[in-house]
């Protein structure tokens, strides 16, 4: 294997790219590329390569092969993820609904969005994610429906207690 290690001007100062022709077998003169880091760790992918180097340097335009940065393969790649998403796209509706009133208070602290997936036989399915306002709204109603139950159960107590002094009382007058 022949191997050739190069700067690479593209990645932060230090970085080394080593390109290795093969010598034998089937995929003879076929060459990898390995990038490596100043600590000498080695890279054999640009998502590992983009892994490492997190957000420190934008990788979209980098040509992994060659080492270099494409300004007209990230266009391309721009123009063909936005002809896909054209070609893919008939149509969108937009409705808005706002929250219960009980529930507002002047700020939009969320959305829902419900759209309908089309399947490979041609089904659709609508998909909603939770609404939190719905979840929100019955949680308040199960709380209002325990309160209720709480003071009629309060209620009922008070009204034995009454009628137990009552009795207690025309006892008391019966032996007095």
């Amino acid at each position: 294997m022949e191997r050739k290690r190069t700067d690479c001007p593209c990645l932060p100062p230090g970085w080394k790219k080593e390109e290795v022709i093969r010598k034998s077998g089937l995929s003879a003169g076929k060459s990898d590329v390995y990038y490596y880091s100043p600590s000498g760790k080695k890279f054999r992918s640009k998502p590992q390569l983009a892994r490492y180097l997190g957000n420190s340097i934008d990788l979209n335009s980098f040509d992994f092969r060659t080492g270099t940065m494409m300004p007209n393969k990230l266009q391309r790649n721009k123009q063909r993820l936005r002809n896909e998403a054209i070609n893919q796209a008939k149509s969108i509706k937009v409705n808005w609904l706002p929250p219960p009133a009980n529930m507002q208070n002047g700020f939009i602290t969320g959305y829902k969005i419900r759209h309908k997936k089309i399947g490979r036989r041609g089904d659709m399915e609508t998909l909603e994610p939770n609404n939190l306002w719905k979840q929100e709204e019955r949680v308040q109603q199960v709380r209002k429906k325990l309160e209720e139950a709480l003071m009629a159960d309060e209620l009922a107590r008070a009204e034995e207690a009454t009628e137990e002094r009552h009795v207690d009382r025309e006892q008391y007058d019966a032996q007095g």
